[in-house]
């Protein structure tokens, strides 16, 4: 074969190859909800009698904007669906911390808790934002009125886009322990991002998000 037909064939090859394997990594997320410009997707989550959930949305604001809300865990409840507040416990460098997390639940289904450790990373070429959440099992006691989630794995990620736009993700994988009713299983996988993404599109408009400036983001 003539080299540059090999090579050509490779190439192709390879792209057709990529292209599959990222319909493999979709095939299994079902948009369930697709309203004010924000679409939810699910998909089972053999663990859990909750649904993998994936929110995402674009807006208008600045990198350091997002990464200044998200680290702002004083007013995580302000935002963040059923939040019950977040409170840092270590706090590793400004790209890593130890929080816990609660979350409120409607009576009589007990409300939860989980140790998370939050690491944040930004890729220098395509200025991508990722904010990884993954549970720490056995971190810190369990508290009293609380179910401690054993395991709950997620990120943030924020895309620059053009004229100031950035795409939103938000994805999370939850065993929230316990007895959980099945409507409540149901719907939380589709209010949960929804409300988030929602809530979040309004706050990150206040001064002291919009005019953030926090030192590790890179700008577009």
């Amino acid at each position: 074969m003539n080299p540059r037909l090999h090579q050509l064939f490779w190439l192709v090859a390879t792209i057709v190859a990529t292209v599959l394997s990222i319909d493999t990594v979709n095939a299994d997320w079902t948009l369930k909800k697709d309203d004010e410009g924000i679409q939810v997707y699910t998909q089972p989550n053999p663990n859990s009698p909750l649904d993998e959930f994936k929110g995402t949305v674009e807006l208008r604001a600045r990198l350091s904007s997002l990464v200044k809300l998200i680290r702002d865990t004083d007013h995580s409840q302000d935002w963040m669906h059923s939040s019950g507040g977040t409170e840092v416990i270590i706090k590793i460098n400004p790209q890593e911390q130890v929080i816990r997390n609660i979350t409120l639940s409607p009576w009589p289904v007990s409300d939860r808790d989980v140790i998370l450790k939050a690491s944040s990373h930004q890729d220098p070429e395509t200025l991508i934002i990722t904010i990884e959440l993954h549970s720490l099992s056995n971190h810190t006691p369990e508290q009293a009125g609380f179910v401690r989630m054993p395991k709950l794995d997620g990120k943030w990620v924020f895309k620059p886009m053009a004229q100031g736009v950035v795409q939103v993700s938000y994805e999370l994988k939850i065993d929230p322990g316990g007895s959980i009713p099945g409507w409540l299983a149901r719907s939380s996988t589709t209010d949960i991002p929804f409300n988030t993404l929602k809530q979040m599109r309004e706050i990150v408009k206040k001064p002291v998000y919009k005019t953030a400036v926090v030192e590790d983001v890179i700008e577009p």
